[in-house]
Formats: C-alpha cells, structure tokens, sequence
C-alpha cells in the first residue's frame, strides 16, 4: 500500500497532546490514520516512543479520547511488543476513566494504578511466550477457526467482540503481524451513524429495548474440536461460567463522548428481549443492515505489516473481508473483584465502568469501576467519581467542623448581656443543660443511624426488599409485569422496615430526653397510637401518590417532566386542604379560639391588613409537649389561622398578636409563594436531572440488585437510589434555602414593626418590642439555646438566632422612628 501523504486533517478537538503528530481522518464519519512516513518532515507518532514518553498518561489519555470520538484510528508500521501492547491497553482502560475525572487519589491527585486486569478468550490457547491473556488468530488456527463458521453472506460477519460476556470490552487493539498473499482487509462501521439514521421515532422505540447475545458458536466448536470453555473469571468478575450469554440494551451511551449507539450485532446478537420472535427477527436485521449497508457509515482498511488498529468496541462494529492475520492477539482489561460493572450510561460527570476489549492483534482493555471511599449519608456505594467524593469528604468535613464550633457554647456560664435579665435563677443553666443533651443525643442517634444505613447498603437490604415484593405479589398471582404494584410493595416493605430500627431513639428522645426537661406530654399508649395512625396516613396517601407518579413515567415516557410537575403541583396544592382539615385532627383536636382580648385583636388586625380569615383554631399542642408555635394555612382566598395552647399559656394575648403579625408578615410578602415557587425550581431540576439514572443499570448493581432487574431499572428503585445520591448535595441546597428563609424572617419582623406606619394605627407603635418580648419569652420557656455559633446557625437554622432578631427589630425601630422625625 502506498504512503499516505494527504487526506481531511483531524478534527483538533479530539487530538488535545497528539495533535503534534501528523494525522488524517480517512472519512467524515469514522476513522483516523496516523501514517509513519520514514521520508516525512512532521512528526510522526510511534506508539511504543509514547509509552516510554514523560507525557504518556496525557497522551493515552488523549488517544481514548480520540478512539472513542473516532471509532477506529489507525497506526501505520508500529514495532510495538507484546508487552507493549498489554501495557497500552492497560493505560487506555485506566485513563480514559480520568476524561471525568474519576479514578484519581484523593490525596494527591494521581491516578490509581492498579484498576485493570486481562480479559481471556473462553476458547483462548494459553501461549506459554505470550501468556492465557494473549489469543492468537490465524488463517490456520486460533480463534477465528477458519472455515468453521462459513457464511453465506459476507455482512453476516459483522460484530462487536465479546458482547456474550456479561461486561464486553471497551477498547480493541490489533497489531498485524503476518500478512496474507492477497486480502485480508477488515471494514469498520459506526454504531454513532446508525442510530443518528434512525428517525427519531424509532430512536424512542429502540431506546428501551434490551437484547440477549450469545457466544453458542464457541460451543458448537467445542462439540466438534474438543476442547473446553474457560469458565473464568474472563476478566470482569462477572464473566464466569459456561454459558456465555449476556443481555445488553439495544442502544448503549458512551461514557467519554456522552453519544448514542447501537449495540446489536449479526454475529452475537439472538434476539430482542422485549418483542415476538418474529418482530425481533425483523428488528435485528433492519438495525443490522444499518451497519451492512450504509457504505457512508463504513471505513475499509487495507493492512501492511505491522499495522495497529485501536477501536472503542462500544460503538463500533467490524468484519473481515476474509481470514486474513497470520497471528492476531487479543487482549482483555478487567477489574478488581470489589468493584461493579456500570457500563452502558453516561453519568453527568457522575463515575462510569467500562470494560475493555484490546484486539491488538494483541490487546484489549476493561476499565474497572473504582470503590469510592465510604462517603457520610447514603451515598457511598454509588458515588465513584473522585472529583464528588472529594468535594462530598470536603463537605462532611465542614459539617464536623461546624458542630464542633457549637458544641462549646453550651458550657457558658452566662446568658448574653442583653438577655441576662430575662432569665430567673436556674433557667439558663436549664437551658444550656437541654442543649447539650440534644447535641449528644443527635451525635449518638446520627451515628447509629449511619451505621444502620451502611449495614442496609452493605447487606444489600433494598434489592432484598424489591424481590419481597415480587414474591408477596407473585403469591396473590400477579407477576413481574405489574411492575407499579411491585413499586408500591417495595416502597412500604423498605418504609416499615427501615423505621424500625430508629423506633428505639424516637422513644428515647420522647421519653427519655424531653421527659427529662419536663416537655413530653405524650404517654405511651398515645405514642404507639401515633405511630400506627401515621403507618395508616402514609399507606392511605402514598399508595395512590405512587401508582399515580410511576404511571405518569410510563406513559408519558421521556417526557415526563412538565406531567409530573403539574402533578406534584395539584398534590400539594391538595395537601394544603387536607392536612390541616382531615390529617392533623387525627392526632390534635382544634378548637375555634374563645371569644376574649386575643380573638379580638387578632380579628382586627386580619380584618385591617384585608387578610382572607375564615377560622381561627385553638390546637391542643399540650396533648403531647410543652413547646408552643402557631402557623396560617389555606388557600389564597381563604385562610386559617392556629395557635397553640400552650403559646397562649406561655405569653399575653399582646404578645401573641405580634407573633400573629409576624406571621401575616409573611402572607403580606407573598413568603408562601415565594417559597413554593423555589421548591418547583428545585424540583423540576431534580426531574430533569433523573432521566440520566433512569436508564442507568450500573446505580442498581451498585446496590446489589441482579442484572436482570438492572438492565432495565424500575422507575421507583432508580429514583429512590437517585435521591440517595443527591442527599450530600442537598445538604449544600439546604444552606441556601435557609439563607432565603432567614431574609424572609427579617422581612417579616420588619413587618411588624412597621404596622403603625402601614395601617396608622398608633395602638401598634410597640408592636417590635411586643414582638422582642414574645421571642424572648419562647425561648426561657422553651429551653432554646440562646448561645448559637453564627455558622451552626446558618447551616442548621431557618431562622435567624434570637440575638439576631432583637438587634434587628432594634435596628427597624430606629429606623422607623428616625423617618417619623
């Protein structure tokens, strides 16, 4: 074959480092050649001279990258070892996790060494000078078994290699080492092309569909040659056994390049799990023949000796135009036995498992899927890529930190000074006492609960629970195909069962912990009751909640988003109605207020601020605790307003009338709806973001459900665990949430203060200090930490610290005075 000495430049995009060497793409579409011209001026690329190069994990790296976005490139006359080989596909399965970021040491940034391993063929001749690894393929011998398989169409051989095994190959390398008289040369074609063919119609249809693969051919030479199948491991802890049959997705997304692809072949690929034999007959050979038949989508290369070819396996199919290597080799990258195989998703920068499959005549790669360190929360098994397990480690740090900054100031022996005397002998000891028992208290409770959620990730506890509530659902005769019904049984079944395990601290913080500072109310038989009616609250909603959720999931389909908002929207708006008018009177009664002074002022101020009233509620809040708090609720044209007796109890009816502005403060602003319109934002963001898990098979297996329920992941599962994940993060959100919160306070007590000037009504010009007099009353009464760490408090606290808001109230009657003047 001739020297190259033209052709279309490569894109530079894709080249990064290995844009220093001279290079061609050989069509628009799929395939790159980096010719080796020993007469040339520019610099030409030697794979072995990039191993042995200081910038070798740069330029490997940037050559997955290339590979990945390319299909297949090309290297002309390379004197690359078998050693070589090996250790290339080794670094292209190893650093191709690190274009996201992943498989970095947390402490100092380097990339993990050991995270590969080498696949072996099921029917790979151990060559004791090239090691079981290594499979050598040939026009007399080896896998390819000449004129074992004869075909009568040439396109029938087209294939990705390896889709048999549970977790095929990433990469594929191979060198030619021996070259045929004539012939010999070997097509490609992209998956990337073929399912852009499609129309978008058939892209939806295809993009759910699962395919079994089956190596049987290998069998059938095993019966007539002799010989066994290795029965592993081939690599990836997961490619054991005999039977080499795997199931795949018919359309896989590529974890470097974030493209889709097809992913059958007429080699491997058997049937379409989803559809009729005869449906999936037709299926097959209609997305095949996008490979055979688009010459557009295709690159024929005609070898030289010494030729390499590097190939993502993933997203490309190949066919020999006959047998043509004198010795070809395989190598197979595989991973640790600790990690899962997550192969077929891209996850937003999330981390990705990858096998590798480097044909170098010689080489193979399967890049493992690392195991992230034990990450606070519920994340840890899931969360692999090491830029959010450091900033998640960086998170938990802060959190302790922050603790630790309040945990002091409950030793201080006095109150602030401008609070000093408003507490009587003994209360602020009392008070200081009550905030240390809570911080060990949520310091005990935080850890043991931690350990029971890793003990329920580590035990596998909610695959265990998803295949109770197939088996409870298989014995009232319904099967897998009900899969809202196994939805909700899997909800309860984990709902229940997590619970019980806290029961102990809820009844220790109850009877124990506020018994002791003389709050708790409730008695046992009132507790268990409680209990079992939220059981019943929770069954009698959730139910139709959830059947109502997954099916809009499943009708709508991908677009689900705008459905499931207008849902979510309608639910609340529902709950508004019904938890204070059916749900709360299940476990408080309410009362209409007495008639007296504070009705009459707090009728008055509604009825002067145009504030909607319809009832006011007196709710038996003692009934269980002597902590006080008083709320509105309803709807824009009809509110209710609820204090609890024992703020009544606790402070005069002027005081509780500046509470009450405080609180209308916030209908005056729109506060409500301010904060609903932020939690739809944050919602819809959250939807938005689920479709990537949706279809992720590798966040259940990281969570120890079987391949069978992973590759096509239940709605619910998926987005129970894709809440899991984000649980660290929204923690950072919280923080946030509370800032906004904390404004809305402020705004509010300002409110109040400013009454007079808004309704000129010169009975309210106390109203601030009426206001200040309530908040410091709640919290002598209620034992409320008045020592607070202004960080504990931002992280923690929706609203601003008592000190804050005295100042403040100080601050807008000031104001308020000096524009009176």
């Amino acid at each position: 074959m001739p020297e190259i000495t033209s052709g279309t430049p490569v894109s530079h995009s894709f080249l990064g480092s290995l844009a220093q060497y001279e290079s061609y793409d050989l069509t628009t579409v799929i395939g790159t050649l980096f010719p080796n011209n020993k007469t040339s001026t520019t610099t030409q690329c030697r794979l072995s001279e990039i191993l042995e190069s200081q910038d070798a994990d740069t330029l490997i790296r940037d050559l997955a990258n290339l590979v990945s976005h390319r299909g297949v490139v090309f290297f002309k006359d390379q004197d690359l070892s078998v050693g070589q080989q090996r250790e290339l596909g080794l670094k292209l399965g190893q650093l191709s996790w690190t274009l996201h970021g992943a498989y970095k040491n947390d402490r100092d940034g380097k990339v993990a060494e050991k995270i590969s391993a080498l696949h072996v063929h099921p029917i790979s001749e151990d060559v004791p000078e090239l090691g079981k690894q290594v499979t050598v393929i040939s026009s007399e011998k080896g896998v390819s078994r000449a004129g074992f398989m004869p075909r009568a169409r040439a396109s029938d051989g087209w294939h990705s290699d390896i889709t048999f095994e549970n977790i095929p190959s990433d990469y594929a390398i191979l060198k030619i080492h021996t070259l045929p008289p004539v012939g010999g040369d070997t097509l490609w074609a992209s998956g990337y092309g073929a399912y852009d063919r499609l129309s978008p119609a058939y892209q939806r249809f295809v993009d759910g569909l699962t395919a079994t693969h089956d190596g049987v051919t290998f069998h059938e030479y095993i019966k007539e040659k002799g010989g066994s199948i290795y029965e592993g491991p081939r690599g990836a802890p997961e490619n054991i056994g005999t039977h080499l049959t795997a199931v795949h997705p018919v359309v896989r997304t590529n974890p470097i390049t974030g493209l889709k692809t097809l992913f059958v072949n007429k080699v491997f690929t058997t049937k379409i799990n989803e559809l009729t034999p005869d449906e999936s007959n037709h299926l097959l050979d209609y997305l095949t023949r996008q490979f055979s038949e688009n010459h557009d989508l295709q690159v024929r290369y005609r070898w030289e000796k010494n030729d390499v070819a590097i190939w993502d396996n993933r997203v490309t199919v190949h066919t020999a135009t006959d047998i043509l290597l004198a010795m070809i080799s395989i190598i197979k990258l595989t991973r640790d036995q600790d990690v899962s195989g997550a192969w077929d998703t891209w996850y937003l920068s999330e981390s990705r498992s990858h096998s590798g499959d480097i044909k170098t005549a010689m080489g193979a790669s399967y890049t493992p899927n690392p195991v992230s360190a034990r990450i606070p929360g519920v994340t840890a098994k899931f969360m692999r890529a090491s830029g959010a397990a450091e900033f998640l480690e960086k998170l938990h740090k802060g959190y302790e930190k922050i603790s630790i900054r309040q945990y002091p100031l409950y030793s201080k022996p006095t109150p602030p000074a401008s609070l000093t005397s408003h507490f009587a002998e003994g209360e602020f000891e009392k008070s200081q006492q009550y905030g240390k028992d809570k911080a060990k208290f949520a310091f005990v409770s935080g850890l043991y609960k931690q350990v029971v959620d890793s003990l329920m990730l580590q035990f596998g506890f909610y695959a265990w629970s998803w295949r109770a509530s197939g088996c409870l659902l298989s014995k009232a005769g319904y099967g897998s195909e009900y899969q809202i019904l196994q939805s909700i049984g899997f909800v309860f079944i984990l709902f229940f069962l997590s619970s019980i395990p806290t029961l102990p601290l809820q009844v220790y913080g109850t009877f124990v912990l506020e018994e002791k500072h003389g709050f708790n109310k409730t008695t046992p038989k009132l507790f268990v009751t409680d209990l079992f009616k939220g059981w019943a609250i929770a069954f009698v909603l959730g139910a139709p909640f959830l059947a109502v959720f997954l099916y809009i999931f499943e009708w709508a389909g991908d677009r689900f988003v705008p459905w499931l908002m207008g849902f979510m929207i309608t639910f609340q708006l529902a709950m508004v109605v019904l938890y204070p008018t059916v749900i709360q009177p299940l476990f408080n009664k309410l009362s209409p207020l007495q008639e007296g002074d504070l009705r009459t002022r707090i009728e008055a101020l509604a009825g002067k601020l145009k504030f909607p009233l319809k009832h006011l509620y007196e709710i038996d809040g003692s009934k269980r605790s002597s902590h006080s708090n008083a709320y509105f609720f309803g709807l824009p044209w009809s509110k209710h307003i609820v204090i609890f007796d024992t703020l009544m109890q606790q402070s005069e009816p002027a005081e509780v009338e500046a509470v009450l502005a405080h609180e209308l403060g916030h209908w005056y602003y729109l506060h409500p709806t301010k904060l609903m319109a932020i939690s739809q934002l944050h919602i819809f963001t959250i939807l938005a973001l689920f479709p990537a898990f949706l279809h992720a098979p590798p966040l259940l297996t990281a969570f120890d459900f079987p391949s069978t329920v992973a590759k096509a992941p239940p709605t619910i599962v998926a987005f129970l665990l894709f809440q899991m994940i984000l649980t660290p993060l929204e923690a950072v959100i919280s923080i946030g949430m509370n800032a906004v919160s904390r404004k809305f306070e402020w705004e509010a007590d300002r409110f109040a203060v400013e009454l007079e000037e808004k309704l000129g009504e010169k009975d309210m010009a106390d109203m601030g200090d009426r206001l200040g007099k309530a908040l410091i009353q709640l919290h002598v009464k209620n034992l409320s930490t008045v020592w607070v760490d202004w960080m504990y408090s931002a992280y923690h606290h929706s609203h601003p610290t008592l000190t804050e808001r005295l100042k403040a109230l100080d601050a807008f009657a000031e104001a308020k005075n000096k524009k009176g003047e």
